[in-house]
């Protein structure tokens, strides 16, 4: 609760929500929910935290969620955000200049459209020629 979630999670969906103009609050994180519940885990046995929450929901929760046997995160859709407006904010097209060769962008590019790269190599691109072209 005081490392990943506050350094990782909680910080991604403050940056993420801040860009949207959202306000988020994660109801699970609640003070008065987490001061009753932390007291409780010494009184539940063996009873994992993630059974329990489970259990809580079974009833509202699909059987394909419930029953998943592989752990699911959740990802941030940059792929997907490249393919259409952050794609035109890096403007993936205009990479060159004197620090890029050309044809190399163009094949880094193409591959990624057809799934061959990550979506962190042509990003990495487009940061670079949007600072190259403002220290110019």
């Amino acid at each position: 609760m005081t490392l990943y979630t506050r350094h990782q999670l909680l910080r991604d969906t403050d940056v993420m929500s801040m860009a949207h103009s959202l306000e988020v609050r994660v109801p699970l994180l609640d003070h008065e929910l987490i001061s009753r519940v932390i007291p409780l885990r010494d009184s539940l046995g063996g009873a994992t935290s993630k059974a329990l929450l489970l259990e809580a929901v079974a009833d509202v929760l699909p059987a394909s969620v419930r029953e998943r046997r592989t752990k699911q995160g959740f990802v941030f859709p940059f792929a997907e955000w490249l393919r259409g407006d952050l794609g035109e904010a890096v403007d993936l097209h205009s990479v060159g200049g004197e620090l890029f060769n050309r044809p190399a962008v163009d094949n880094v590019i193409r591959a990624w459209r057809q799934g061959h790269l990550h979506w962190t190599r042509p990003w990495a691109l487009g940061v670079l020629g949007r600072w190259q072209t403002s220290a110019n």
